[in-house]
């Protein structure tokens, strides 16, 4: 048996604590902190995100310190991963996060610092300390905690968000209101929706739903436009009743089939008042007064902080196919028409323009069908569009002057164009929804989702919502994206596949080398192959290419794979001198790819002139 060299003696009798305990600080902070921010950057969904930091730091300090049978090196590094996959799962910067931006730069570099000096960690093994019975008792009871705890924190976080949607607790207020740090969109009632101010929103998530069915979520309608702004004509509020019940609108009694669709609401935001429903509410549960408009939105008497619940019931009709909702063309109220069909402010232009863009079109949904394909034809959308002129109609210079605009003002152009060609319509704002998370089951809903669409009337089917938007190509300019929000979203993808690499060390890269090895020579062998088939085939210009190859190489020209015979034939004659290698290498592919045969005398010839070069060039 061989003596370990003192080298190797020093490492198996030395355990982590043997490390400098500067650099083992260090490890411990930098991990704890890459752990921390990832966790206070999760959704707060009603928890405090301060908390959760504090809860991340003990869990990474907890990891690095406790977990002695791994070494330090893979300990920092699978908590990074961990933060990292944490991160790059859930995705939210929470409206309650402050600085959002710089909290993700900050755990960028404190995860390269954890990921840095744990590679100076040498791996240190906590039994090497006990060669006679094993770990300590101690250290092993606080390992099987930190592992009933992990384990327990990673249920918590995959299963405790499913577990309270299927068993919800009812309404509720959440936390006490405060003023929203940034724009939360439609969560904010407001009597006038000015269209000469660019919406301005984040990727901070408002609120949650859960549903089987989404649809668009109302906050608010509008149906008085006075050429730069929307306003409602009845604005007057009442109270919803202790039952919930949403008293319908007069002009949405239909008789279309519907079907109950249920949505619960969870309130992410610090403060909201309009709570969005669904298009058609028949009842809404809250824990806090309610007030109504006439078209079934909701308010609440009260600010409602975040964590708040609500549910709602709506009526949604089925079945709504195109030929249906052509076929849908009777006669509009009077009350309807009035309201919502009467012609809006327009200018000259934009009024010949709504009776040329729907000329032959003879139903209220033919209208809305050629209205949105002229837009979508010769419109962009971009949040960066520019700002109307002040005193001019935004409808106007959206349509003839800057073609571009935000999702306001290509629902006002469906809008106004609609009501010029006496079909009722409004104006609607909320939220639309993104895809489903497949953890919680809910709909995450960000300040960045709010929209606003078009809701046309249509005679024994009610409101029905449009999305001109949908229909309106992209600028290519509507990315406002910084310098740190970009360093953030690819830096954690580097990390990521930075921490795969590190945590899975050599076997990783052993691994690929293999299989690209394992690669090579299998399109080697067939390669030989079929190399082999073709001078069956034709032996004797493969036989002549093989002594060229050969002649080649004792001159110090080696055949590139791209050259053919003629070319590198040539490439010979020029090393050699020998000029008649030119016509050799023509021979040998007349001889490969002429449908006539080689006659023997010109084959004896051509092997003639290749023996008699040479064999090396002269000293």
């Amino acid at each position: 048996m061989i003596a370990p060299t003192p080298r190797q003696d020093h490492r198996v009798a030395n355990d982590r604590r043997d490390l400098p305990g500067a650099l083992l600080s260090m490890i411990t902070v930098s991990t704890a902190a890459s752990v921390g921010l990832a966790a206070r950057m999760l959704p707060p969904e009603g928890r405090d995100p301060n908390l959760a930091f504090l809860g991340g730091v003990v869990a990474g300090a907890l990891a690095v310190v406790a977990l002695r049978s791994i070494s330090i090196r893979a300990t920092s590094r699978w908590m990074c991963v961990v933060a990292t996959l944490l991160i790059l799962r859930f995705g939210t910067l929470s409206a309650d996060v402050g600085g959002a931006s710089l909290l993700v730069v900050v755990w960028i570099l404190v995860t390269a610092a954890a990921l840095v000096l744990g590679s100076q960690a040498d791996r240190y093994r906590f039994r090497s300390a006990y060669p006679a019975g094993g770990a300590h008792p101690r250290g092993r009871w606080l390992r099987i905690v930190v592992v009933i705890g992990c384990l327990a924190a990673a249920a918590g976080i995959g299963l405790g968000p499913t577990l309270s949607t299927s068993f919800s607790s009812g309404p509720s207020s959440g936390r006490d209101a405060r003023p929203p740090r940034t724009n939360t969109g439609a969560l904010t009632p407001t009597d006038r929706l000015d269209m000469t101010q660019r919406p301005r929103l984040g990727d901070d998530v408002v609120m949650t739903v859960a549903t089987n069915s989404p649809g668009f979520w109302r906050s608010q309608t509008f149906d008085v436009w006075d050429g730069r702004s929307w306003t409602r004509s009845a604005s007057r509020l009442r109270p919803v009743d202790s039952t919930g019940r949403i008293v319908p609108d007069p002009s949405d009694v239909v008789s279309a089939t519907t079907a109950e669709v249920r949505e619960d609401f969870r309130i992410v935001a610090s403060s909201a008042m309009a709570l969005p429903v669904g298009t058609r509410p028949v009842s809404v549960l809250a824990s806090t007064p309610l007030f109504q408009w006439i078209d079934g939105s909701v308010v609440s008497a009260d600010p409602v902080g975040s964590g708040a619940t609500y549910s709602v019931v709506s009526a949604r009709p089925v079945g709504l196919t195109g030929s249906v909702l052509r076929a849908a063309d009777g006669g509009v109220p009077t009350a309807v028409s009035d309201q919502y069909a009467q012609p809006p402010v327009a200018t000259a232009r934009v009024t010949k323009l709504a009776t040329e863009m729907t000329a032959g079109a003879t139903t209220s949904y033919d209208k809305v069908v050629a209205i949105e394909r002229w837009l979508g034809a010769n419109t962009r959308y971009s949040l960066d569009a520019p700002l109307t002129a002040s005193g001019a109609d935004v409808v106007d210079d959206f349509l003839f002057d800057s073609k571009v605009g935000w999702c306001e003002q290509i629902a006002s152009g469906l809008t106004v164009l609609l009501r010029l060609n006496g079909v009722p319509a409004r104006i609607a704002t909320g939220y639309v929804p993104e895809r489903r998370d497949p953890v919680t089951q809910r709909y995450p809903v960000r300040a960045r989702d709010a929209h606003a669409w078009t809701e046309v009337w249509f005679a024994g089917v009610g409101w029905v919502p449009f999305d001109p938007t949908a229909n309106v190509p992209l600028s290519g300019d509507t990315a406002a994206t910084t310098w740190v929000d970009a360093a953030a979203r690819y830096g954690s993808w580097a990390l990521l596949a930075v921490a795969v690499v590190a945590g899975l060390g050599t076997a990783l890269v052993r691994l690929i080398a293999g299989a690209v090895e394992s690669f090579g020579r299998g399109v080697a062998r067939l390669a030989r192959r079929w190399s082999s088939g073709s001078q069956k085939a034709n032996g004797w210009p493969d036989a002549m290419d093989a002594r060229l190859e050969q002649m080649g190489d004792r001159w110090g020209r080696a055949r590139a794979p791209s050259e053919t015979t003629t070319v590198y034939a040539r490439a010979l004659a020029d090393r050699t001198g020998d000029p008649r290698l030119h016509e050799v290498g023509a021979t040998i592919d007349r001889a490969r790819y002429s449908p006539d045969v080689l006659d023997e005398t010109s084959r004896t010839a051509t092997a003639a002139v290749i023996d008699s070069v040479p064999r090396r060039p002269p000293d």
